[in-house]
């Protein structure tokens, strides 16, 4: 039985009928070739208006928004259905989403014990429609229930996947699945029996953990960007993608927030030796990639990342650096903090600070300068509260204020630009 292909599509590749319908096509193209698992995340920004939908105390308000949930699904799918000329094959599949969306109104009667099972309505109302358009398509399709084979252990705040367990449910189910398989990212089972999430982006995590189960030949993450970039593109318009990054590289990147893929999914595939490939589904054969590279060569890369809900706590007898991922309950460590002036003021002005960031230098080709770097900082009023680096200069971090991290965003990459000329410089120096 050959190695499966594991194909995750996030929320911006699933928003409208006709990024559906693209995903749908791209899909029915891989399964010529090879058994597909396929794992969705909720349509557009459907768990973002879940959050808020869960946040508001006011019942009736609550409903209506649920409501407006349904709505656009079932828009979604009847779209999907006139393009198809399919009304009648994809009724089964519209009832499906009312039946889910009607469970979820009468879960709004226990928001406490009921919180993420409403949160993950999203993943559960894509899944079905993904399907339901499969088989329009004529593929033998598949419906794996994430709730019953991604379960977790430990308490809440420290939840884990339980991967021993999870890795025999998925090999039992792989020998009598479908060629497609769907399931939902997102969503899991605590130890007791409640639906639980994996955070938000947990649907990498989702489809790592299916990839290491199955034994995956490869691994896609599709999302509405062609790959990694050296910088936030939204905040350096001249940032450039990285097209070759080593496995290890990427970890650090992503440890520190590049959200390209997420880090725990990261973490899970680091003994793994598969193809892990960023696509968009905009220009699936573009050779504009990120390739990513698990030995041999090390690519020369430098970067940016920055990380935010950055909270600076006690960690043992020093200070350490932890965040909270978006949507996450519990605070994830990131690292300990080695403040280069350990003054009283420097400690308060770091533990009073509502709305921290850390901004990241990256670079395997040569040593930061972390002195001109401060120095360009400081001329400009901007605030670093702390400075750690690895002992090779490879990576350095700046713990600024929110608020300032656009400017500091634009030094920091003009000093990597003049850095990489410069090394470049020294390269063709030498070489002569």
């Amino acid at each position: 039985m050959n190695c499966p292909v594991v194909m995750k599509f996030g929320g911006a590749s699933l928003g409208c009928a006709e990024s559906i319908l693209r995903v749908a096509r791209l899909i029915q193209q891989q399964q010529k070739h090879t058994r597909v698992v396929v794992i969705v995340s909720g349509c557009g920004n459907v768990t973002n208006d879940l959050e808020t939908i869960l946040a508001d105390s006011h019942k009736p308000s609550q409903k209506r928004a649920l409501e407006q949930v349904k709505l656009f699904h079932s828009e979604l799918l009847r779209q999907c259905a006139l393009t198809l000329q399919a009304e009648p094959e994809l009724t089964a599949t519209q009832h499906v989403i009312y039946d889910l969306c009607d469970h979820a109104l009468e879960l709004l009667d226990y928001p406490e014990v009921a919180h993420d099972d409403l949160l993950t309505l999203g993943e559960r109302l894509s899944a079905q429609i993904m399907i339901g358009i499969l088989r329009v398509l004529g593929l033998s399709c598949g419906y794996l229930d994430a709730a019953e084979f991604i379960h977790l252990c430990g308490e809440k705040s420290e939840h884990q996947p339980a991967i021993e367990k999870i890795n025999r449910l998925c090999q039992q189910v792989a020998r009598q699945a479908k060629h497609v398989n769907v399931s939902e990212g997102f969503i899991a089972r605590a130890e007791d029996g409640q639906i639980a999430t994996l955070g938000r982006n947990g649907s990498d995590t989702t489809a790592a953990i299916w990839a290491v189960a199955l034994n995956a030949s490869r691994l896609e993450i599709w999302k509405e960007v062609e790959g990694l970039c050296n910088a936030d593109p939204n905040i350096i318009p001249q940032a450039s993608l990285i097209t070759d990054i080593a496995f290890d590289d990427l970890c650090v990147l992503s440890q520190f927030g590049a959200s390209v893929i997420h880090y725990p999914a990261l973490q899970l595939l680091r003994q793994q030796r598969l193809i892990l490939s960023l696509k968009c589904p905009k220009n699936p054969n573009t050779p504009k990639a990120t390739h990513i590279h698990f030995g041999g060569e090390r690519p020369p890369v430098s970067a940016l990342a920055l990380l935010s809900g950055v909270q600076v706590l006690p960690h043992g007898e020093r200070l350490g650096l932890f965040c909270v991922d978006k949507g996450a309950a519990e605070l994830r460590f990131v690292m300990d903090l080695f403040l280069q002036d350990k003054t009283l003021h420097a400690l308060q002005e770091i533990q009073k600070s509502q709305n921290l960031l850390l901004l990241t230098l990256f670079s395997n080709q040569f040593a930061i300068d972390t002195q001109a770097l401060k120095s360009q900082l400081s001329e400009l009023g901007i605030s670093v509260l702390a400075v750690c680096s690895d002992s090779a200069n490879e990576c350095v971090n700046l713990v600024i204020v929110a608020e300032e991290k656009t400017q500091a965003m634009r030094i920091a990459h003009a000093q990597l630009r003049q850095q990489i000329t410069q090394s470049q410089c020294i390269e063709v120096n030498d070489a002569v």
